[in-house]
């Protein structure tokens, strides 16, 4: 439909804007009903991450952004409201709740009235307002990492790093020298995924699992 006024296309996309923000919001409400009910585990999916990606087709940080804004509903109850209303956006939401895991795996988790205190500090601030909030609470918060497709397999990220990861990576790739004297930086964070998804990855787990099982089953045949 035309609109051949500037009052009314703005008024229109204002409009526009309030139906995608529901439509949202309305997305995170079903993931917490899904998660609540544990439908994600008799789906046959290890977390509602997973599922928002393989079933529902999010790519991996829309998936994130709404599966962020779902717990932090859990522990904000009006949080939901806050982003229909326009006080607070997904991304703020999602920020907080990428802050409210770093500070719990430093071990300074925020109880349920922090973090609606939290919340309600950020409320009514833009999302860059929201991050410098967040950073001066945290200064390792980095919300200034990028990401770009550079070609069809390759993507470029940008982003800051403590001299501590630094020196972690360093570490590993001096520890694994003798095997690979030249590794990239991509070739030692691939060995760190590799070696990270081996020990915890539950799709991994199950494979070695079946695969065990098939040895001690073909194993059993041949003594027979």
């Amino acid at each position: 439909m035309k609109v051949s006024t500037r009052e009314l296309l703005i008024a229109a996309t204002h409009d526009a804007v309030k139906t995608e923000t529901t439509s949202t919001t309305n997305v995170v409400r079903h993931f917490r009903e899904i998660f609540d009910r544990d439908l994600h585990l008799e789906c046959g999916f290890s977390s509602m991450f997973m599922m928002a990606v393989e079933e529902f087709g999010y790519d991996k940080q829309s998936a994130q952004r709404r599966v962020n804004a779902m717990n932090l509903s859990i522990a904000v109850p009006g949080l939901l409201d806050l982003i229909d209303d326009g006080k607070l956006c997904l991304q703020a939401a999602a920020d907080i709740q990428t802050f409210l895991n770093k500070e719990h795996g430093a071990k300074r988790a925020y109880s349920i009235a922090q973090k609606r205190e939290l919340v309600a500090a950020c409320s009514g601030k833009s999302t860059r307002e929201v991050q410098i909030e967040l950073a001066s609470l945290n200064p390792e918060m980095d919300f200034r990492e990028s990401k770009k497709h550079v070609a069809k397999d390759r993507i470029q990220v940008t982003h800051t790093l403590s001299t501590t990861v630094e020196a972690k990576i360093e570490r590993i790739k001096n520890l694994r020298s003798h095997v690979s004297p030249y590794m990239s930086r991509e070739e030692v964070l691939d060995y760190m995924a590799e070696m990270t998804l081996d020990a915890i990855d539950p799709v991994r787990k199950a494979e070695r699992a079946e695969k065990r099982k098939a040895k001690r089953i073909k194993a059993t045949q041949i003594e027979r």
